[in-house]
């Protein structure tokens, strides 16, 4: 709904970042102040060269050190959420073909060489649109499990 009224001003549609979980799996805070504080805070960097200037000094090492932190968690809490199904067939299958897809059209992007540019607009560049998509249609298309009641 937000995205939509974006539109219709001419304002970028908003967005969610996967970074946003890594971070509170990482720092257990989800208060809105000190949300909004971290808010503050970059706007002010933006706003003020000199301030961004001091945090632009932060060494390679360090960002690396936390954003390989953040995105590990993003990748434990996805796990995390996968497993609390059962692994049935169905859900394996569904789970190994999109992580599958996922990760060599994302590791290749070559493979879209020859596509239609639409369709390497829309999964170009990373494997997450094209591994969302087969989930989906696998999802839809697969028998579902026969449930068994003892």
């Amino acid at each position: 709904l937000g995205s939509t009224f974006a539109a219709i001003f001419g304002v970028l549609p908003n967005t969610s970042f996967s970074q946003n979980v890594g971070l509170v799996a990482m720092t257990k805070v989800v208060n809105r102040m000190a949300l909004a504080t971290g808010a503050v805070f970059l706007i002010l960097c933006g706003l003020i060269p000199k301030l961004g200037a001091l945090v632009s000094i932060m060494p390679q090492a360090v960002l690396g050190g936390a954003a390989v932190m953040m995105f590990s968690s993003i990748v434990v809490s996805g796990i995390q959420l996968v497993t609390k199904e059962p692994m049935t067939p169905r859900n394996l299958t569904i789970l190994s073909v999109a992580l599958g897809v996922g990760y060599g059209i994302g590791a290749n992007s070559a493979v879209l060489a020859k596509a239609p540019q639409a369709l390497q607009l829309i999964f170009g560049g990373s494997g997450i649109v094209p591994a969302a998509v087969v989930a989906i249609v696998l999802h839809v298309l697969l028998p579902k499990d026969d449930v068994v009641k003892e």
